[in-house]
Order: structure tokens, then sequence, then C-alpha cells
């Protein structure tokens, strides 16, 4: 039981360090990150970020919270895979806002991509 704990636990940490640093730096979109040109462009653009920022922090603090039953791994996974899978899908809104390794430090997969591109390792 301890260890199906830690490991919800672990996913809700995820969310709630990653969905809040997202959520922190959304808010500061207009002004200071790489995407503000593109939210000055069409600002309506920032409430789908902000949501999902914000709603990863709201599901990694009922996860942190939860009984560590089957339901709530499963909940973890699919959240996992939802926003995972929607950062691959959507990948232009990314290159549209010339995010680069640099600056794109809340989700592993926009450093690793355009590093393995960098390296020639991937090819797009």
């Amino acid at each position: 039981m301890r260890r199906r704990r830690r490991i919800l636990r672990a996913n809700a940490l995820f969310l709630i360090l990653f969905g809040g640093s997202g959520f922190l730096l959304d808010l500061r979109a207009f002004s200071t990150r790489p995407q503000s040109g593109l939210i000055r462009n069409a600002p309506h653009t920032v409430v789908g970020f902000v949501e999902a920022h914000g709603l990863a922090v709201i599901i990694g603090i009922l996860l942190w919270r939860a009984l560590p039953s089957r339901s709530w791994h499963l909940t973890a996974a699919a959240v996992h895979v939802l926003l995972g899978a929607s950062n691959l899908i959507f990948w232009q809104i990314f290159v549209a806002a010339n995010f680069s390794d640099d600056s794109a430090e809340t989700a592993g997969e926009n450093n690793t991509i355009p590093r393995a591109r960098r390296n020639r390792v991937l090819r797009m």
C-alpha cells in the first residue's frame, strides 16, 4: 500500500510543480515569455494555457490527497496521457511561439526534442 501511495504522490507532485510553474509563467506571458508575441496577436489563446496548467495543479492536489486506489491511478495515468499527447499533437504552437530549449522549462519534452534535433538525433 505504501508503494502505491508513493507512486500516486509522485504523479501529484509532478502535476503540481510543472503545472504550477506553467501557470505562473502563463500569467507573465504578456510581457516576458517567448510566447508573448503570439499571445499579444491573439490574446484569447492564453485562456487555454492558463486553464490547462491550472487544472493540472488542481488535479495534482486531488491526487495528493486521494487514497491509493486503482481508479485514482487510472485517473493519474489518463491526465498524464492527455497533457503529454496535447503537447505533442499541438507541437506547432511551440514553434509559432518561438520556444527554444533554453526557454521551454516547464515540460520535459519541450527540452528534449529541440536538443535531439540540434544533435541530429531526431529529424523532422
